[in-house]
């Protein structure tokens, strides 16, 4: 935001701008944009995406970050989808129907919003899915006005383990397959799709599975987290 990093903070719970207070040698701080939802405390965001036009924050807010917290309770009935008004500040819940929203992506003309769902969990807050179902997928949906259209009519939806994602021009929307992933779902590794279909195009293999994925760090360039690496990948693409 503004050339500032916007950063999802699983101890403090909360979504963060960092700033350098005018300097490049000062230690960065936080300033807090979003913490609570109706008087009460997000799970864990994960996850964010910035709309291309209107400036507000998307992102991801499962409980990955308070599991294994025993002094952590989760205050929220949903792991939910949230928005940021950038000029009131008001956070809007737009999705609470997912078991574990993770990856959150936006389409560069900001009509689709793209998440990841990493699937039902035996400890979930919701009892609807405190089960091994309903299975990991990628689903998008059209976003009229700052809300999604359609909350039970995605434009479409496909079974994949993905912990994150990002929308490239000229490319489509590259998303990751994880480590958890079943082995019949394809390779671990970079999964370009159609965003109008959520079709696989191709994919990048990866030794280690990959995490998230970056795509405007450079043009035609990659960058990937994975579980002890940062990787680089470079598009190579054919001469016209």
């Amino acid at each position: 935001v503004d050339g500032r990093l916007v950063s999802c903070r699983h101890g403090g719970r909360d979504l963060v701008v960092w700033s350098r207070n005018g300097t490049s040698e000062a230690e960065p701080t936080a300033r807090v944009l979003a913490s609570s939802h109706d008087g009460r405390r997000l799970n864990s965001p994960n996850d964010a995406a910035l709309h291309p036009t209107d400036g507000s924050i998307y992102f991801t807010d499962p409980s990955w970050g308070i599991i294994d917290e025993p002094v952590e309770a989760q205050e929220l009935p949903c792991h939910g989808v949230f928005r940021l008004d950038p000029r009131t500040g008001n956070v809007s819940l737009i999705l609470d129907n997912l078991a574990m929203p993770n990856g959150i992506a936006i389409s560069p003309g900001g009509d689709v919003l793209y998440v990841s769902d990493t699937g039902g969990r035996a400890d979930h807050a919701n009892p609807a899915f405190a089960t091994a179902e309903p299975p990991a997928t990628i689903r998008a949906w059209t976003l009229v006005n700052g809300s999604v259209a359609s909350p039970d009519s995605p434009l479409w939806m496909v079974r994949d383990f993905s912990d994150g994602m990002c929308f490239a021009a000229g490319d489509g929307l590259w998303t990751t397959r994880g480590g958890s992933a079943e082995s019949a779902l394809g390779d671990k590794g970079l999964v370009l799709r159609d965003p109008a279909t959520g079709a696989e195009k191709g994919i990048v293999p990866l030794e280690t599975p990959p995490t998230n994925v970056e795509c405007n760090a450079e043009p035609g360039g990659l960058f990937v987290t994975a579980e002890s690496h940062v990787f680089r990948v470079m598009l190579v693409r054919p001469q016209p």
